[in-house]
């Protein structure tokens, strides 16, 4: 895929620029924020996928509610709809109504941990939701302490994408013109943030799926932090 390189004329910041159909932010104290947000949740709406950050890599972010907004989505990541994505909440209360059969305590412990780069997979009594919940019943579930995002979710009525932006089975990138080059045909809205490291890591994934505590992928979040406040918190056996 070629890069886009023709400029519109239209310019708003020094941090904002429209390339042809791709429009590109930089988040700074430059940014215009209300523009941003009514950007981001216009395409959302429009069931188009766009790209956000998240406090420690860059997502892949569509309304998950809209299948042909996760089709797409899938096509991007080159995989088909039976590999589930997690979906963004807002706090403990926005996601239990999606977890069937959470243990006592459940939200006392995520307290700790939620806003922040854990992603929870519980089981759920939404079967019917293609491209989320897995053939088993599970559901993944992140709380993102990213400002800008955080205020994305709490503004939409419709849960949203937590998918790592990558082709299925790499490593995703966090360097702004790769991603640009690989996605420009694909999304037209780009968010991007300075402050993301290159050496930061992917979320702690942990599962409470089988009525027990499991790591399913150690991430931002050492585990052995997860199981200490675990077993103060919740009376669920750690695995």
């Amino acid at each position: 895929m070629q890069p886009i390189l023709r400029l519109r004329s239209r310019r708003l910041t020094a941090d904002y620029c429209r390339i042809d159909t791709v429009t590109i932010f930089t988040l700074d104290s430059n940014t215009d924020m209300r523009l941003l947000k009514e950007e981001a949740l216009d395409q959302i709406i429009a069931g188009k996928v766009i790209l956000i950050p998240t406090e420690t890599q860059y997502c892949l972010c569509c309304n998950s509610e809209k299948v042909t907004a996760m089709k797409a989505l899938n096509r991007i990541k080159k995989r088909d709809g039976s590999i589930p994505t997690a979906v963004f909440v807002r706090n403990w209360e926005h996601a239990s109504v999606l977890v069937e059969n959470a243990p006592l305590g459940m939200q006392t412990f995520l307290n700790r941990f939620w806003p922040g780069p854990l992603t929870l997979v519980a089981k759920t009594d939404r079967p019917e939701w293609y491209g989320v919940v897995s053939e088993s019943g599970d559901v993944g579930l992140r709380c993102s302490s990213h400002p800008f995002l955080r205020e994305l979710v709490s503004m939409s009525f419709h849960y949203l994408t937590a998918t790592s932006a990558n082709v299925h089975g790499m490593v995703p990138s966090i360097d702004p013109g790769t991603l640009t080059n690989w996605l420009a045909g694909d999304i037209e809205l780009f968010i991007f943030d300075p402050t993301i490291k290159k050496d930061a890591v992917p979320s702690t994934v942990i599962s409470i799926a089988e009525r027990k505590l499991q790591i399913l992928r150690e991430g931002a979040i050492e585990f052995s932090e997860i199981e200490r406040v675990w077993r103060k918190t919740v009376a669920w056996r750690v695995v």
